[in-house]
């Protein structure tokens, strides 16, 4: 039975699937260029933020108790958590599209008090980061299954962000009509197929529309960044 209130569900569904073919993705990944085992769900960049000057970073064991240190490497990943088996085929290079994204945050997030002088050049940095923070937060598997569900197939009624959005050229090519077919054939899988030979494809519409979708750009103008004086720190 899937419990389909659980928040951990998505996780707890990648690290049951993967158990069973993490032996084949290493012998894959042996002979391959994309040799992630250890897939990061949190950026190692912005990890780093939080670690000392020897690069540890104090770690909180909520369950059991007590702190521990660890680097970046050793948190906030799972086992090939982005390998999406789809038809027998499997697809692995989602880590190196988010390796590329976070590279891309890391450079906007140091251009950003740079560009405070610039009013036309700050509002695009900032639109960057928004986006580049959106996408990350879309790779985040600790998700509630419910809500996943309704988005997926309710693709459609999001589509004023779309309209809306600020720099039409970051956007995928997305009409209404696909959106509403998208989110048609998600529901009629999950009602054929059911939620395990579904969710690949809820993963990837995740992964690569939901950043675009779900989230309001218009607002732009309306965010501020606090800079401390004389430094070129920043809170968002």
């Amino acid at each position: 039975m899937e419990d389909k209130n659980s928040k951990k569900f998505i996780l707890k569904y990648i690290i049951d699937a993967n158990k069973k073919k993490l032996p084949e993705a290493k012998k894959r990944k042996k002979n391959s260029a994309n040799k992630t085992i250890d897939q990061h769900f949190i950026p190692q960049f912005y990890l780093n933020l939080f670690s000392n000057a020897n690069r540890d970073i104090h770690v909180l064991n909520v369950k059991y108790g007590g702190i521990t240190f660890k680097k970046s490497a050793q948190i906030m990943y799972e086992k090939i958590l982005y390998d999406i088996d789809v038809f027998d085929e499997c697809f692995d290079e989602f880590e190196e599209y988010f390796c590329k994204m976070e590279g891309l945050l890391s450079t906007m997030l140091e251009q950003l008090p740079k560009s405070i002088g610039d009013s036309k050049a700050f509002r695009l940095c900032k639109f960057h980061v928004m986006l580049l923070s959106a996408i990350q937060f879309c790779r985040n598997p600790y998700a509630e299954l419910s809500n996943l569900i309704y988005i997926s197939t309710h693709l459609h009624l999001f589509y004023t962000n779309l309209v809306r959005f600020p720099y039409k050229e970051f956007l995928p090519p997305l009409k209404k009509k696909e959106l509403k077919w998208i989110s048609k054939k998600i529901a009629q899988s999950l009602k054929n197929e059911g939620m395990r030979n579904t969710f690949p494809l809820i993963w990837t519409v995740r992964i690569f529309i939901f950043p675009f979708l779900i989230f309001d750009y218009s607002n732009i103008d309306e965010v501020k960044i606090l800079k401390i004086k004389n430094d070129d720190e920043f809170i968002i």
